[in-house]
Protein backbone atom coordinates (compact mmCIF):
# COMPACT_ATOMS: atom_id res chain seq x y z
CA UNK A 1 0.00 0.00 0.00
CA UNK A 2 1.24 3.28 -0.90
CA UNK A 3 -0.67 6.47 0.96
CA UNK A 4 -0.21 9.77 -0.38
CA UNK A 5 -2.11 13.39 0.89
CA UNK A 6 -5.13 14.17 -0.73
CA UNK A 7 -4.02 17.70 -1.31
CA UNK A 8 -6.14 20.48 -2.97
CA UNK A 9 -3.49 20.84 -5.79
CA UNK A 10 -5.88 24.29 -7.06
CA UNK A 11 -6.26 25.46 -3.76
CA UNK A 12 -2.58 25.57 -3.22
CA UNK A 13 -1.82 27.39 -6.44
CA UNK A 14 -3.55 30.20 -5.92
CA UNK A 15 -1.02 31.36 -3.52
CA UNK A 16 0.84 33.35 -5.80
CA UNK A 17 4.13 32.91 -4.08
CA UNK A 18 3.59 29.34 -4.67
CA UNK A 19 2.11 28.53 -7.79
CA UNK A 20 4.82 28.16 -10.15
CA UNK A 21 5.95 25.67 -7.94
CA UNK A 22 3.38 23.63 -7.39
CA UNK A 23 2.38 23.20 -11.34
CA UNK A 24 6.35 22.84 -11.89
CA UNK A 25 6.55 19.67 -9.78
CA UNK A 26 3.43 18.63 -11.55
CA UNK A 27 2.14 16.80 -9.01
CA UNK A 28 -1.17 15.68 -10.48
CA UNK A 29 0.47 14.27 -13.25
CA UNK A 30 2.85 12.24 -10.69
CA UNK A 31 -0.42 10.68 -8.71
CA UNK A 32 -2.36 9.74 -11.56
CA UNK A 33 0.97 7.99 -13.15
CA UNK A 34 2.01 6.78 -9.55
CA UNK A 35 -1.75 5.04 -9.49
CA UNK A 36 -1.37 3.24 -12.79
CA UNK A 37 2.22 1.71 -11.92
CA UNK A 38 0.64 0.56 -8.72
CA UNK A 39 -2.07 -1.05 -10.60
CA UNK A 40 -0.07 -2.82 -12.29
CA UNK A 41 1.80 -4.20 -9.62
CA UNK A 42 -1.10 -5.25 -7.26
CA UNK A 43 -0.20 -2.78 -4.93
CA UNK A 44 -3.15 -0.15 -3.57
CA UNK A 45 -2.74 3.53 -3.56
CA UNK A 46 -4.68 5.07 -1.07
CA UNK A 47 -5.04 9.17 -0.46
CA UNK A 48 -5.30 10.49 3.15
CA UNK A 49 -6.88 13.37 4.52
CA UNK A 50 -3.69 15.82 4.65
CA UNK A 51 -4.90 17.28 8.14
CA UNK A 52 -1.99 16.07 11.32
CA UNK A 53 -0.02 14.53 8.63
CA UNK A 54 3.28 17.17 8.85
CA UNK A 55 5.06 17.78 12.45
CA UNK A 56 7.59 20.39 12.75
CA UNK A 57 10.58 18.75 14.63
CA UNK A 58 11.46 20.64 17.87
Amino acid sequence: MIAVENLNIRGLAKNTKLSKSIYDVAWGNFIEKLNAVAVKRGVHVVKVNPHNTSHALQ
